[in-house]
């Protein structure tokens, strides 16, 4: 079982900015500042923490960021950027005609484990890139978690449990 989460030294300046930016100083703040210096880059043992974001240990070993600070830090860096997310009662699928090779989507995925009686909650979630679309109208999909391009169908599924939750589509800098 892993008991430690560790960030690549050259990600940890990038989560630190971002924790301050879009996660502790609020979504949508502008323009992007920089924080006090980050600590030296570190391990972290995710069972010494609680779920939450409210602080940037918590944040990175077992909250996470959502799309909604991904947009946030890619507007404070100066691209235009849309972040759309699933409602309870719509599926989400691939805007394919806002994708091009210099502009793909940012897609989270989130893996839901049945509850009984047709019914499903969150477990988890991850995110991929959404490259382009195929002339059968699939999506190739980059997903660092197979480390390869996967190729869908564009239904708003991804895998046996996962569902699209949110697209996050960056056109161009501002």
């Amino acid at each position: 079982m892993v008991t430690q989460s560790t960030l690549h030294e050259s990600e940890w300046e990038l989560a630190w900015r971002m924790y301050h930016n879009a996660v502790a100083g609020g979504t949508w703040r502008m323009p992007s500042s920089n924080p006090a210096v980050a600590p030296p880059a570190q391990s972290f043992d995710h069972r010494q923490f609680q779920p939450g974001r409210h602080t940037f240990e918590n944040t990175v070993t077992r909250s996470g960021f959502d799309s909604n600070h991904v947009c946030t830090m890619l507007i404070q860096e100066g691209f235009l950027a849309e972040n759309i997310r699933r409602t309870d009662t719509n599926v989400l699928t691939i805007d394919a005609n806002r994708l091009c090779p210099t502009t793909p989507a940012i897609v989270e995925v989130g893996w839901y484990r049945p509850t009984g009686q047709g019914a499903a909650e969150l477990s988890s979630a991850h995110a991929i890139v959404a490259a382009r679309k195929t002339n059968t109208g699939s999506i190739v999909y980059l997903d660092p978690a197979y480390g390869r391009l996967v190729e869908r169908l564009n239904d708003g599924r991804y895998g046996d449990n996962g569902y699209i939750d949110s697209v996050t589509y960056v056109s161009r800098r501002a």
